[in-house]
């Protein structure tokens, strides 16, 4: 069964949010998954900023996808040193100065923890406990609001953890199943 715990923040009034920020790294898998998220949060949220932060591997194919206006990608991995701090730097810059009005995080990992505790964001939404079996005392404080994830042997699909956001900012679900589209149309064809 699906838990989700207390949340310190309110939820969001639809009009409110104009900036939403999904993370979601890697496995094209899993973040042809959150596709089902970003079609419910266009509908709760209509006129805000949809983004999405992943590795640059998957930008191209995601960026043509309607629900999603902005896709942001993680710093590739140089040989030079200089390169990537810098890359990092730039990245969360750039993020910081969009100042999204909600942060979810779906990748889980500490990177991803400490981007959402650099955001600021009113409403921060993570995993507790971790999918990951050890997370550091300074991770979770990075959350303001909480899902608790599948996990093996758990009765709900796996795409029941990736819509479990919705709740935690008052939303109903409108779309449960996945959904991408074509890529080949034109981009005229696509957002008609």
């Amino acid at each position: 069964m699906l838990f989700v715990g207390p949340s310190t923040a309110a939820p969001p009034h639809a009009l409110s949010v104009r900036t939403i920020l999904v993370i979601r790294f890697r496995h094209l898998g899993d973040l042809v998954l959150t596709s089902g998220l970003f079609q419910n949060l266009r509908a709760a949220f209509p006129n805000a900023k949809l983004a999405l932060l992943c590795d640059p591997r998957f930008a191209e194919f995601l960026e043509k996808q309607p629900p999603i206006d902005t896709v942001w990608v993680l710093p590739k991995r140089g040989y030079v040193c200089g390169s990537l701090l810098k890359g990092w730097l730039r990245l969360t810059w750039d993020l910081v100065r969009t100042e999204f009005d909600a942060v979810i995080d779906l990748a889980d990992t500490r990177t991803s923890s400490q981007i959402v505790r650099l955001l600021r964001s009113p409403v921060r939404i993570g995993y507790q406990p971790p999918l990951r079996l050890r997370r550091q005392w300074w991770e979770g404080r990075a959350y303001n609001t909480h899902i608790r994830p599948n996990r093996l042997g758990d009765a709900e699909h796996v795409v029941d953890s990736y819509l479990a956001p919705l709740k935690q900012l008052g939303q109903m679900i409108v779309q449960r199943q996945p959904k991408l589209n074509d890529c080949s149309a034109p981009a005229q064809a696509r957002h008609e």
